[in-house]
């Protein structure tokens, strides 16, 4: 169990949630089909790889992904890993001090939210003729065919060896 890179294939760019909707609901685990692949028991437009198809796209540094740190109330220091004299940092011991004082935001008094917060990336939508060229996923979803544990090989090479020249790319992270 747990989440994976997927990129599914629709044929417009118009109500991208419901055709991916469409396209992944074969694949819910709780289908019934004894013979149908089974994917997914939740996914949402990209998720972990959100921007996945802008190379210069950097998720931990998304001002609307960061938050103050909880742990350490936004002081890089939590109360149970050290002290503050003369200014500095006292550390408890050697891991508090390899955490910078905060096991979370290491110190920088800042925390990212977790991935299903995010809101999608403009570019989680994009057209094959804009597919960046070191593309990969965990699987690709086409019509009426899915290509799983692929993330070696690049989106660009899949979709030319299936034919495929026209559509849009989603990102999709998916659990199961």
């Amino acid at each position: 169990m747990g989440h994976y890179h997927a990129e599914v294939l629709i044929p417009s760019k118009e109500n991208v949630e419901e055709q991916v909707e469409e396209i992944m609901s074969p694949y819910y685990e709780e289908n019934e089909d004894e013979e149908a692949i089974k994917l997914w028991d939740w996914y949402m437009i990209g998720g972990r790889w959100k921007g996945a198809h802008d190379p210069t796209y950097k998720q931990e540094e998304d001002p609307d992904h960061i938050i103050p740190c909880r742990y350490c109330n936004a002081t890089g220091l939590r109360e149970d890993m050290g002290h503050w004299e003369d200014g500095k940092k006292v550390f408890k011991d050697e891991w508090a001090e390899k955490c910078n004082g905060c096991n979370v935001c290491h110190g920088t008094g800042k925390e990212l939210t977790w991935p299903t917060e995010w809101k999608s990336h403009p570019k989680d939508t994009i057209s094959i003729n804009e597919i960046p060229e070191g593309l990969t996923c965990y699987t690709l979803i086409l019509p009426g065919k899915v290509l799983e544990d692929i993330e070696k090989t690049l989106v660009k090479k899949l979709l030319e060896e299936n034919g495929i020249d026209e559509g849009f790319l989603v990102t999709v992270d998916y659990h199961c």
